[in-house]
């Protein structure tokens, strides 16, 4: 099978990258693996839901199910098709990942939406603030994420310094977990300054055995009081143009 093949590669990368003693062993729970791809799983035809954090005062959106493309598809040439087309090749760093029968769950740190979020807009059913209803509240949003955008266009040269998180990510209830990987970038800035580049190849965490977690969170930096009273909608449009009206729980 493919996974086998993409096995075989990453001990003749390391065959010339260390001695037999780096080497792993039988007892070894992990094998490195070479992938010629960063991204090793695109969700296509994501569902998103959204809610609203009345204690942190912030939104978080979430992706609940889609379409799975990965390499370890017996038949992957619509992954491989993704990667070629988001200029995704060529990546040869070995990667200490679990392998064997069952290993899917395993690979999640490199997920990501096969159709770009380009645009994301806060609206309400009612005016606040002298905002009809139907009408951005993007000047009060400040986004939280992290994308994979820069290493991946530098040729995988580029990496982020954790040791200078931004602060907001270190406050509490911050997505700082994020920062176990030096690939992605943190974006935090208002929605309203944000641009597609910014929003390109953003992160999604495994959401099986711990559950869904948060793509992005959107801290309001003002807010009604009686905010529970406001029907909000989170509208994402994609690269294709594809719209998702979210309804904020």
């Amino acid at each position: 099978m493919k996974k086998y093949l993409y096995f075989l590669l990453s001990l003749a990368v390391l065959a010339t990258a260390c001695d037999s003693s780096d080497k792993p062993t039988e007892e070894d729970n992990h094998q490195p693996i070479v992938v010629p791809h960063y991204v090793l799983f695109y969700i296509e035809e994501p569902v998103f839901q959204a809610s609203y954090s009345t204690t942190l005062k912030y939104i978080s959106l979430q992706h609940v199910e889609g379409k799975l493309k990965s390499y370890l598809d017996d038949n992957s040439a619509e992954y491989e098709a993704l990667c070629v087309k988001r200029g995704d090749v060529n990546y040869d760093t070995p990667r200490n990942l679990p392998y064997g029968p069952g290993v899917r769950g395993a690979f999640m740190h490199y997920m990501y939406l096969a159709d770009d979020i380009t645009a994301i807009d806060l609206t309400a059913d009612r005016e606040w603030n002298g905002i009809a209803p139907g009408e951005s509240w993007n000047a009060f949003c400040r986004i939280e994420t992290t994308s994979a955008r820069r290493h991946i266009e530098s040729g995988y040269t580029y990496n982020y310094d954790w040791s200078t998180m931004p602060e907001e990510f270190s406050d509490r209830g911050s997505i700082f977990y994020k920062a176990v990987q030096p690939e992605l970038e943190p974006i935090t800035k208002l929605l309203s300054d944000c641009t597609k580049e910014d929003l390109s190849f953003i992160w999604l965490p495994d959401s099986g055995k711990y559950g869904s977690q948060d793509i992005l969170r959107l801290h309001l930096t003002e807010a009604p009081e009686s905010i529970s009273e406001y029907g909000l909608t989170l509208r994402i449009t994609t690269a294709s143009g594809a719209v998702y009206d979210v309804p904020v729980e």
